[in-house]
Protein backbone atom coordinates (compact mmCIF):
# COMPACT_ATOMS: atom_id res chain seq x y z
CA UNK A 1 0.00 0.00 0.00
CA UNK A 2 1.59 3.17 -1.18
CA UNK A 3 1.58 6.07 0.97
CA UNK A 4 -0.67 8.37 -1.21
CA UNK A 5 -3.37 5.77 -1.58
CA UNK A 6 -3.39 5.07 2.49
CA UNK A 7 -3.39 9.39 2.86
CA UNK A 8 -6.52 9.57 0.82
CA UNK A 9 -8.21 6.44 2.56
CA UNK A 10 -7.80 8.17 5.53
CA UNK A 11 -8.99 11.34 4.38
CA UNK A 12 -12.03 10.12 3.32
CA UNK A 13 -12.53 8.08 6.68
CA UNK A 14 -11.92 10.86 8.93
CA UNK A 15 -14.86 12.94 6.96
CA UNK A 16 -17.53 10.29 6.49
CA UNK A 17 -17.41 10.01 10.76
CA UNK A 18 -17.59 14.00 11.11
CA UNK A 19 -20.14 13.61 9.06
CA UNK A 20 -22.45 11.13 10.29
CA UNK A 21 -21.76 12.53 13.99
CA UNK A 22 -21.75 16.34 12.79
CA UNK A 23 -24.49 19.02 13.47
CA UNK A 24 -25.85 17.34 10.16
CA UNK A 25 -27.10 14.49 12.53
CA UNK A 26 -30.99 15.23 14.43
CA UNK A 27 -31.43 16.11 18.23
CA UNK A 28 -33.05 13.18 20.27
CA UNK A 29 -36.12 14.74 21.25
CA UNK A 30 -36.94 14.79 24.95
CA UNK A 31 -40.24 13.04 26.60
CA UNK A 32 -41.28 14.79 28.90
CA UNK A 33 -44.77 13.33 31.12
CA UNK A 34 -46.29 15.97 33.34
CA UNK A 35 -47.57 14.65 36.56
CA UNK A 36 -50.29 16.96 38.28
CA UNK A 37 -49.22 17.83 41.83
CA UNK A 38 -52.25 19.30 44.26
CA UNK A 39 -51.66 21.94 46.97
CA UNK A 40 -53.07 24.72 48.66
CA UNK A 41 -53.62 28.28 47.72
CA UNK A 42 -50.99 30.11 49.74
CA UNK A 43 -48.02 27.14 48.46
CA UNK A 44 -49.42 27.99 44.86
CA UNK A 45 -48.79 31.50 44.92
CA UNK A 46 -46.02 31.41 46.82
CA UNK A 47 -44.06 28.57 43.66
CA UNK A 48 -45.77 31.15 41.16
CA UNK A 49 -43.67 34.79 42.66
CA UNK A 50 -40.55 32.74 42.50
CA UNK A 51 -41.40 31.25 39.41
CA UNK A 52 -41.84 34.66 37.55
CA UNK A 53 -38.95 36.46 39.22
CA UNK A 54 -36.82 33.61 37.61
CA UNK A 55 -38.36 33.75 34.63
CA UNK A 56 -38.38 37.43 34.52
CA UNK A 57 -33.95 37.56 35.31
CA UNK A 58 -33.63 35.13 32.53
CA UNK A 59 -35.47 37.15 30.32
CA UNK A 60 -33.44 40.63 31.23
CA UNK A 61 -30.26 38.48 31.41
CA UNK A 62 -30.52 37.18 28.09
CA UNK A 63 -30.95 40.42 26.46
CA UNK A 64 -28.05 42.26 28.14
CA UNK A 65 -24.51 41.73 27.04
CA UNK A 66 -21.49 41.98 28.80
CA UNK A 67 -20.43 41.26 32.38
CA UNK A 68 -22.73 42.01 35.25
CA UNK A 69 -22.48 44.93 37.37
CA UNK A 70 -21.62 44.82 41.31
CA UNK A 71 -24.49 44.71 42.86
CA UNK A 72 -25.94 42.12 40.48
CA UNK A 73 -22.97 39.49 40.91
CA UNK A 74 -24.13 39.82 45.04
CA UNK A 75 -27.43 38.96 44.09
CA UNK A 76 -27.28 35.86 42.61
CA UNK A 77 -24.54 34.90 45.48
CA UNK A 78 -27.30 34.74 47.84
CA UNK A 79 -29.80 32.91 45.48
CA UNK A 80 -28.77 29.31 46.46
Amino acid sequence: MNREFFSQTWRLLVAKNKLLSGAKKAPKKLKVRLIPYYENMIEFQQRKEEAQEIIAKMIILATTRGRPRKDEEEDFEHAA
